[in-house]
């Protein structure tokens, strides 16, 4: 079985999410592969690690559906909500 690489990472990421109870290697656990998880499944940041929510991350998801802010962490809920207020949808 071929190993994966950063790209197939993310190829899958992208189209099916991500397992968190089985995640990729922590080296290619980036912004960008969290990202690409929640495109399609933004309720994956209930199981994503608390180290991997950025304001970023959280941001992407949110904006997706209102229902994840329960979700982001306490210390970026309100800065995430106002970005998302601001964005206008």
């Amino acid at each position: 079985m071929k190993k994966l690489d950063y790209n197939d990472w993310l190829e899958t990421a992208a189209s099916a999410g991500i397992d968190w109870d089985n995640p990729p290697p922590k080296e290619f656990l980036t912004e960008e592969l969290c990202i690409a998880a929640l495109d399609d499944a933004p309720e994956q940041l209930a199981k994503m690690p608390e180290e991997l929510k950025t304001f970023n991350v959280c941001f992407a998801a949110v904006l997706q559906d209102d229902a994840v802010l329960d979700f982001v962490p306490d210390k970026l809920r309100e800065a995430v909500k106002q970005k998302k207020d601001k964005h206008g949808t």
